[in-house]
């Protein structure tokens, strides 16, 4: 769900390895390696409310982002 309060879930392609999940100001709150996975839920509890984004990189190199929301 977006905007998220415990939980997003993201739907991956295969060719995406690396996510990194950065706060409004830039800050890294998170990194991952999907390798492999279709399918990601990431825990949203402990994330204060406000804009982040995900940064999704393939195993070429190259990256995209998408933004979600957390409310508390």
């Amino acid at each position: 769900p977006n905007p998220a309060t415990t939980y997003v879930r993201i739907a991956l392609t295969n060719e995406v390895t690396q996510i990194s999940i950065y706060t409004s100001l830039g800050a890294v709150a998170a990194d991952k390696n999907v390798k492999g996975e279709t399918t990601i839920t990431l825990n949203t509890a402990n994330y204060a409310a406000g804009a982040y984004s995900v940064k999704f990189t393939t195993a070429s190199g190259e990256s995209f982002s998408r933004k979600f929301v957390v409310t508390k």
